[in-house]
């Protein structure tokens, strides 16, 4: 997926869920660390978009290729890291 697909469709998951207390962006599909920029820029996205409501991030990972860097952030800002 492109960063302006992703974009879009967080424009549309922001502009339906307005009534929404709570909603989740999952990343799947491969190994998802390999595009952790893309993640990174995505959440990023997804927290000046939707507003108003609890936004979780989630990806899938064996966690063969985490580093240091990318625990801190996902520390900071995903809320699910489910091991495969």
């Amino acid at each position: 997926m492109t960063i302006p697909v992703a974009y879009k469709s967080i424009d549309y998951l922001a502009e339906h869920s307005k009534a929404i207390e709570s909603v989740s962006v999952g990343f799947y599909g491969g190994k998802p660390l390999l595009r952790f920029p893309f993640i990174k820029s995505c959440v990023n996205y997804a927290k000046q978009r939707i507003y108003g409501n609890e936004v979780r991030f989630s990806f899938t990972t064996n966690a063969t290729l985490i580093t240091s860097k990318m625990a801190k952030y996902c520390y900071k800002n995903v809320s699910l890291i489910e091991d495969i």
